[in-house]
């Protein structure tokens, strides 16, 4: 819009046999001219610093989503290797308690060879004929 605007001031400023007066091109022209440059240059540069803020938050949120996705496979294999040692503690306490079961049936069932001797003891001697 502006610079439709001074472009209908600049071709206003033309003289009728079609050149341009240069003292209407210095004043009326290189103002809204200049104006139109700065305003196009600050709003590029604001797009490229969108462009590069939305590019390193893209950036950022991709390893994000990285970490996670090996932290979650770091917390399956964690987790893997906790049921596998609670499973191997369970059938090592079945074990150890079918095995005691086994020696305590055992050692019922074993018949006990224990043969016990009393000695006997006989009085000699003079107390008796006393």
């Amino acid at each position: 819009m502006e610079f439709d605007h001074a472009r209908s001031l600049w071709q206003s400023n033309r003289s009728t046999d079609g050149s341009i007066s240069d003292i209407a091109i210095s004043n009326d022209c290189d103002a809204p001219f200049s104006r139109i440059i700065e305003q196009e240059v600050d709003r590029r540069l604001f797009q490229e610093k969108v462009m590069r803020s939305e590019t390193e938050f893209q950036e950022k949120e991709m390893l994000r989503m990285e970490q996670e996705r090996e932290l979650a496979a770091i917390r399956r294999q964690h987790e893997r290797e906790i049921y596998l040692l609670k499973k191997q503690l369970h059938e090592a306490t079945i074990n150890k308690s079918q095995q005691k079961r086994v020696l305590d049936l055992q050692s019922e069932n074993k018949k006990l060879d224990i043969s016990i001797s009393i000695p006997t003891f006989s009085l000699k001697g003079k107390w008796l004929s006393d």
